[in-house]
């Protein structure tokens, strides 16, 4: 069996390991009076890698049988759970992967059907059964444990938990690493930089930058892979569009080019160290974009740094052109939940916000004293931060004039250009 490696998770492959070796020598600790776990669920966001964690404890030792979620969407599943945990016994030592095991058997309307409740009552006979087996370890992964109940997850069935995180910084550059070691190109793309601006990307997300990269310069007629493709992939990957012609209107092409220097200059001034690109190049709805790492935000002025980026192209406009043009919904849209959210949910402002509930406000149109007091203050905030982003444009206008000009002219700026043009002042704003 061709053993897979998996970059990083070394917590999560201890004790792997551990389970492991307890499973081979069960007969060891039977005579001690102990009893080895039965199972194990490992849960975490799709694509972190919890089904290889999983099958990686299999080797010429140990064999592995598997029941995924679709094999349990016919009336053939309870059968098919009685064949595998079958098959399981018969091969001990083995490892029984009940893949999605949310899928199978929980209670997400998302993915609930009829057969679940049948298919998981068979589950938990099959567990009851399989105690009495000392050389079999079910081993669930699954997206959220919240639906698959108490009754199936209590020790017992399922004696460990394990959360598979997403990958830090560290475990994303060997994640990288191993997946540019696979391909026959040079790399021309410095890896602790790539590691730091694709936080929140699972593993399988980022091997398909990896490949969508190699193919994007392939079809540049280039064995080497540079930073501009893989900035190209994440553009694409964020936007979930597909690029489309640049505007033919050269008015059109001025406009978009003032609202996305907005944006950029707002950007460079407050998190440079997030801005990767910018373009006016058309893609998924958007006219325009400029390209941020994903990031974790820690604190507040963090939060509003950010809803003043958003709010920038609409400042830019207003301070160029003297009127808003109606390209702007999107960036409105999240600069208001941002700061809701803030206000509401994290009480970022004081507690007097959360006894005047916004849900209903926003929800139904109620249009109480306190709703309305909450929406004027959102609204003073929104104001507040656009100005904002208006004075870091003005202190910043000579960069801002030469980003907007480079964009109309050359339509894509890559981090280094905007950098470049920027020329950082000192003074504050």
């Amino acid at each position: 069996m061709r053993k897979t490696y998996i970059a990083g998770y070394d917590n999560e492959k201890k004790e792997l390991k551990q389970l492991k070796a307890m499973l081979l020598h069960a007969d060891e600790y039977r005579e001690k009076g102990v009893r080895i776990p039965h199972g194990l669920v490992l849960c975490g966001h799709p694509g972190v890698g919890k089904t290889v964690l999983a099958k990686s404890i299999a080797d010429e030792s140990i064999e592995l049988v598997e029941l995924r979620a679709a094999d349990c969407c016919s009336e053939e599943a309870e059968s098919q759970i009685h064949a595998v945990f079958n098959m399981a016994r018969e091969k001990s030592p083995a490892i029984l992967l009940l893949d999605e095991l949310d899928k199978i058997a929980g209670t997400n309307d998302d993915y609930f059907m009829e057969i679940n409740d049948n298919v998981k009552k068979v589950l938990l006979q099959e567990m009851d059964q399989l105690a009495e087996v000392q050389q079999v370890l079910v081993i669930a992964t699954c997206n959220d444990t919240e639906c698959l109940g108490a009754a199936l997850l209590r020790p017992g069935r399922f004696d460990r938990i394990i959360e598979v995180p997403l990958p830090d910084e560290e475990t994303r550059k060997q994640i990288l690493a191993q997946y540019f070691g696979t391909l026959r190109m040079k790399i021309h793309a410095d890896l602790d930089f790539l590691a730091k601006i694709t936080e929140r990307y699972t593993g399988a997300r980022l091997e398909c930058l990896v490949n969508e990269a190699a193919i994007c310069a392939l079809e540049k007629r280039r064995d080497t892979i540079c930073l501009e493709d893989v900035q190209t992939v994440m553009d694409r990957m964020a936007l979930c569009g597909a690029r489309r012609k640049t505007a033919v209107d050269p008015e059109e092409n001025r406009r978009t080019a003032i609202h996305e220097a907005g944006h950029a200059i707002a950007a460079l001034f407050l998190m440079p160290q997030h801005v990767l690109g910018a373009s006016i190049l058309p893609q998924g709805n958007s006219q325009g974009h400029v390209q941020m790492a994903d990031h974790h935000t820690e604190n507040l002025r963090e939060a509003e740094d950010e809803i003043v980026v958003l709010l920038a192209g609409r400042a830019a406009e207003r301070l160029v052109d003297g009127e808003i043009y109606l390209g702007s919904a999107s960036d409105l849209d999240q600069a208001g939940r941002k700061l809701a959210d803030l206000t509401i949910n994290h009480a970022a402002y004081g507690y007097r916000f959360l006894i005047y509930d916004l849900y209903p406000f926003v929800q139904r149109g109620d249009s109480d004293a306190g709703a309305e007091k909450t929406a004027r203050f959102l609204e003073e905030k929104l104001t507040l931060f656009e100005n904002r982003a208006a004075e870091i444009i003005q202190m910043n206008r000579d960069a801002f004039e030469r980003i907007t000009n480079a964009l109309i002219e050359q339509k894509t700026l890559q981090r280094d250009e905007l950098l470049a043009l920027y020329e950082r002042k000192k003074s504050a704003a």
